[in-house]
């Protein structure tokens, strides 16, 4: 598929952007080719992480083009919520063309959520970073709030809690068995036995105390529970006790196959995805200057450690805990029923257990022990990432001392904690010794008394027991709940750090404003008292003829507390279709210039202009690889939308123009014929320095952008065939509309969009053969000879100096 055809109707631009507060999302449609016929062509959404009916209303709609119209709105609503959400996406594409033709891969729509993380009314506290001042049960019911409101949380939940009462159900029905069992069964059985051995051998004389006794079994046999004081199956023994033993199994196997249910609904591992997304995207979005005051550490930690942990110590452990407070209801309404005294200790267990968190409130704050966790993974992560460092210079005893520091830290931290948890944790078992050994006392006197029975006294013994375990369970819980919640503060500033999505979405909408406005203009100058077949092919180059405008740029840069002006209202237009080099001396400001024009960097006033249908791709002057294989490095920015890109010919035809090594090909061959494993990355390692910018400079080229903005590409070729090597493949590139593709005809090669080379120079080889050369000289860029570059800053810049002369300096 070329990238322009006739009557090719494609999306104006790869990314649009829409805020809540704006309702809807406009969507622009354009058609390039002749218009002078009516077309039609089918547009809809697509859920990415947005989905539709949550973030927006899906839109299936037919699109249609008048004859002469060139450009049309699809407009998608946004559905608003004062609920906090992260900034998701979701897919605009087009199909079944009619009278004309469409270029795949569509475009995507961002949501940009203003709202603040984890509710709104943490605005100021977040704004004035005054987030120490927000109490702990602030963050917790507005995290729990913010949970709540998640699609699917609501019925999930509830699912949760109907399965927890179900369990409590199933306990109170265990003790009734157990006092059924006690008091009707054995003793009726026991009775039958005895009368069964007394008929064979009668004992006329029986003392009192065996009278005694056989008058309190009879007693005991009337007081059945629930379950009555007669068989369930009148006569029979063994049927009975079957029945029984079926009330244990039955309802235990339908528990099982609940909580496997209750597993399935996946409330846990979506809160963490949607958490680990949200905080990911957040991360990926930051502006640059916020980006480099948040390590890498802490948003690994946030990951792996805290999200999952406030999810399921802090979220998930409250279904826990209401089944907990439920068991102690049931137990309540039991003891109510048999045995009133009983109540007390459960009653007052409560009580004590808050009184005694308000009391060990103060020393239960994690804040030491995730900063020490965070500093050790940081003293890891910053040793391996500089492991060459330390290495030449000869410091890997200092690093190792250093590190030990951090672990010595680490370890006391996490003994204080230690310490407080294990106090914590005796708190139940001795309120539940004491509970017991006093019910012991007490219980005995009450059979003396007649006020209660054997089964009672051992299920409510059995009670004790049991119940205060899942007390010390639930105390734990709370406890766990606590410091999991504590995470809430540090994923609070993290989620509300200041992103450039805003700037971003500023951008895109002046570009499609400028660029709806440049074409109109050019297209009007183009037919202007043109015939129709002039008219034609004005529709057909007008895109190739929108100019790259540099207007009133202005940057100032604070360079340790001073701000230093790199430019200062400069206004420039860049042809399509053109090598355009910027040369300066030192230290003048290259990198920063060309930062602007791919859209990293944000001037300080004015603005860049690049007509919204180019893609525009910056290579850094510094290679970045994957630890993967050659194969996936180099077809890393290859869309889905086209993979005819990353076909083993072209890619090898590439390669080939740029010179790859003997060993880089043959690895290659080897990957695409998967001999190496995918995550073999041993290979870097023994990668030249040329190697490395020859894959990096290969990469861009296979990905084939509009515009291409590099960073001193000759920088690391000091070999002048070499050097030759890559202005050939730049050359082409701009001269074939894409380099290696599969057809390269006139006729083809017009059909292609315009590509177009923005670079900084290193050599002279550049500044000799670019098609338009800039200065930057005195704040501002203007147009030169290289005579006049080289005449300007090769006093300063010894590289600038001809090749001839660098090749006989190295020989």
């Amino acid at each position: 598929m070329s990238d322009d055809d006739d009557d090719l109707v494609r999306f104006a631009s790869s990314l649009f952007y829409a805020t809540e507060e704006q309702d809807k999302a406009e969507v622009v449609l354009i058609r390039s080719g002749e218009p002078s016929n009516a077309c039609r062509v089918r547009c809809y959404t697509e859920d990415l992480s947005g989905q539709a009916g949550l973030r927006y209303a899906s839109v299936d709609e037919t699109v249609e083009f008048a004859s002469g119209q060139s450009m049309a709105y699809v407009r998608v609503p946004i559905l608003r919520d004062a609920a906090w959400h992260t900034c998701e996406e979701f897919a605009m594409r087009l199909s079944d063309p009619q009278d004309c033709k469409i270029r795949g891969g569509g475009c995507r729509v961002k949501i940009i959520d203003q709202d603040y993380f984890p509710d709104n009314c943490l605005q100021q506290h977040i704004v004035l970073d005054e987030l120490d001042m927000v109490s702990h049960w602030t963050f917790t019911t507005s995290f729990l709030r913010l949970c709540w409101k998640q699609a699917g949380v609501p019925w999930k939940a509830t699912v949760s809690v109907l399965i927890s009462l179900m369990h409590n159900a199933y306990f109170l029905l265990t003790i009734y068995l157990k006092v059924y069992i006690i008091n009707v069964l054995l003793a009726k059985a026991a009775e039958a036995g005895r009368q069964e051995r007394e008929a064979f051998h009668p004992h006329p004389d029986s003392p009192p105390e065996y009278e005694t006794l056989r008058q309190l079994r009879s007693e005991e046999a009337e007081s059945g529970g629930l379950l009555g004081n007669d068989l369930l199956v009148p006569g029979h023994f063994q049927e009975t006790a079957a029945i029984i033993g079926a009330c244990y199994v039955v309802p235990f196997a339908v528990l099982h196959v609940l909580d496997l249910v209750r597993a399935k609904l996946g409330l846990s591992g979506s809160l963490k995805t949607m958490l680990m997304s949200a905080l990911f995207r957040r991360f990926m979005s930051y502006k640059s200057d916020v980006r480099q005051n948040v390590s890498d550490a802490e948003i690994s930690m946030m990951c792996v450690r805290d999200i999952p942990e406030l999810i399921s110590q802090g979220v998930m452990s409250g279904f826990k805990l209401i089944e907990i407070l439920c068991q102690i209801l049931t137990t309540m309404v039991f003891l109510f029923m048999e045995d009133t005294l009983a109540i007390v200790p459960f009653a007052v267990y409560p009580l004590l257990a808050g009184l005694w968190m308000g009391i060990r409130r103060p020393i239960l704050k994690e804040d030491n022990k995730l900063k020490a966790g965070n500093d050790l993974v940081k003293g890891i992560q910053q040793a391996c990432m500089n492991f060459n460092l330390i290495l030449d210079y000869r410091k890997r005893s200092k690093a190792v001392d250093r590190f030990s520091t951090v672990a010595m830290s680490y370890r006391k931290a996490m003994s204080v904690g230690h310490l407080v948890d294990i106090n914590n944790g005796r708190f139940f078992p001795w309120l539940t010794t004491l509970s017991m050994a006093a019910y012991c006392i007490i219980g005995v006197q009450q059979l003396q008394e007649g006020t209660t029975t054997i089964g009672t006294f051992v299920a409510t013994f059995g009670i004790f027991h049991e119940v205060g375990h899942e007390l010390e369970a639930g105390y734990e819980i709370m406890i766990a709940m606590m410091q999991a919640f504590h995470s809430v503060k540090n994923l609070t500033k993290m989620l509300n750090m200041e992103t450039d999505d805003v700037d971003r979405m500023a951008s895109v909408e002046l570009r499609l404003r400028v660029g709806i406005e440049e074409r109109s203009k050019t297209l009007k100058q183009l037919t202007h008292g043109k015939s129709a077949e002039e008219v034609a092919s004005a529709y057909q180059i007008v895109d190739d003829l929108i100019d790259i405008q540099l207007s009133n740029l202005t940057y100032v840069l604070n360079d340790g507390g001073k701000d230093v002006k790199i430019l200062d209202g400069t206004s420039m237009q860049l042809k399509q279709g053109k090598i355009t080099c910027i040369a300066s001396g030192e230290r003048q400001g290259k990198s920063t210039v060309l930062r602007i024009i791919a859209g990293a960097l944000k001037p300080t006033e004015g603005y860049v202009f690049v007509p919204p249908h180019l893609q525009v791709l910056q290579v850094e002057d510094t290679p970045s690889f994957l630890p993967h294989s050659l194969k996936s490095n180099l077809i890393f920015g290859v869309s889905d939308d086209d993979l005819s890109l990353a076909s083993y010919d072209r890619v090898k035809e590439i390669c080939n123009k740029l010179e790859f090594s003997d060993k880089l090909m043959r690895r290659l061959e080897q990957d695409w014929s998967g001999l190496n494993k995918e995550d073999d990355h041993a290979w870097l390692s023994q990668l030249t320095s040329t190697d490395q910018m020859q894959i990096h400079l290969a990469r861009a080229f296979i990905s084939n952008p509009h515009v291409l903005v590099l960073h001193k590409p000759f920088m690391r070729f000091y070999n002048q065939a070499m050097q030759e090597a890559v202005l050939q493949t730049l050359k082409d590139f701009v001269h074939f509309r894409g380099i290696c593709m599969a057809n390269n005809k006139p006729e083809d090669v017009q059909q292609r969009r315009a590509r177009t080379v923005i670079l900084s120079a290193f050599h002279s080889i550049e500044i000799q053969n670019s098609d338009d050369l800039l200065l930057l000289r005195d704040r501002t860029l203007s147009s030169v000879t290289p005579q006049d570059v080289l005449k300007t800053v090769s006093m300063s810049h010894p590289r600038l100096k001809s090749s001839k002369t660098i090749t006989k300096e190295q020989n």
